[in-house]
């Protein structure tokens, strides 16, 4: 593994500035690679990060529990928004955020593998057991980046001082699939769900309802390929 002699704040790759990217390494192990939690759910959150940061920017919005797009001319900041928006362009009606999360969790979290891959973050390890083909795993390439989510994620949760906005949205989509035990894992457990329930009401009203449409998600499982919509991508 790669330990840069810089600091991880100074070095770091502006990937890690997605809400998505902080997720996926938050819920996979460093050292292993092997996701902390069920890859269904991980892969689910990973979808809500980016849909969250689209809403923060103001490029999605949220209309009776519906993504619709907030300003038609604009396009995502990266190749991943920039896929999302026009996927969510493409579509004649709008739809729910778990209908989003069912169709395009899967290729999203591809798409944000392979980056975290090229830019030198992760290794792509491919899990193969006897019978079938089991998670690929994704151990730290660079340790101090890898890392440094979950240690500011759990900082913050450890301090009296209130969230930023994007950690607020980061640990109510964790607590949305049910996997705020991962954060200070070593702590108060009831403490830290205590805590990402009280940032999670707190969020403002497009955010929160974002949120109340992943525990839906999540909730439901996954949707038959019937009930699934169909994208240029498919």
């Amino acid at each position: 593994m790669i330990l840069p002699s810089d600091s991880w704040e100074s070095g770091r790759s502006p990937l890690l500035e997605k809400s998505a990217a902080k997720i996926f390494l938050i819920l996979h192990d460093s050292f292993t690679g092997k996701p902390v939690v069920r890859l269904s759910a991980i892969k689910r959150a990973i979808m809500g990060a980016e849909l969250a940061d689209l809403i923060m920017a103001r490029r999605i919005g949220m209309e009776n529990d519906q993504i619709v797009l907030a300003d038609e001319g604009r396009r995502g900041a990266d190749h991943l928004s920039a896929f999302l928006v026009e996927t969510i362009r493409g579509q004649p009606d709008a739809h729910t955020v778990p209908v989003w999360v069912a169709t395009l969790a899967d290729r999203v979290f591809d798409l944000l593998a392979t980056l975290l891959v090229t830019e030198g973050i992760v290794r792509r390890e491919s899990g193969l057991r006897l019978i079938g083909r089991s998670a690929d795993r994704f151990p730290a390439q660079d340790l101090l980046a890898a890392v440094g989510p979950r240690l500011r994620l759990e900082h913050a949760m450890r301090s009296d001082d209130e969230l930023e906005l994007p950690l607020q949205v980061v640990a109510a989509l964790i607590g949305s699939i049910g996997a705020a035990k991962v954060i200070d894992a070593d702590g108060d457990r009831g403490a830290i769900r205590r805590r990402v329930e009280e940032i999670t009401k707190a969020l403002r009203l497009d955010l929160r309802d974002l949120i109340i449409g992943m525990e839906v998600a999540h909730a439901s499982g996954e949707l038959p390929p019937s009930l699934r919509l169909r994208t240029t991508d498919s």
